[in-house]
């Protein structure tokens, strides 16, 4: 099963979690206030609903 990591869990990231279901992907909305080592985005592919993220320590670790 493909993973797709989505920086932002809301109402977006979660609709995107509810579509990708029947297509076989697990989609992850993640909080941009997520610890890095919590999220698992080593194997995934990395996207996000926002085009400029609050400076936290998930986002300088994807940076």
């Amino acid at each position: 099963m493909k993973q797709v990591c989505v920086l932002g869990n809301g109402q977006l990231g979660r609709m995107l979690r509810q579509a990708g279901e029947p297509l076989g992907i697990a989609v992850w909305p993640v909080g941009l206030d997520a610890e890095p080592a919590a999220v698992p985005f080593q194997q995934s592919v990395i996207t996000a609903e926002i085009e400029r993220w609050p400076e936290t320590a998930l986002t300088r670790e994807l940076a």
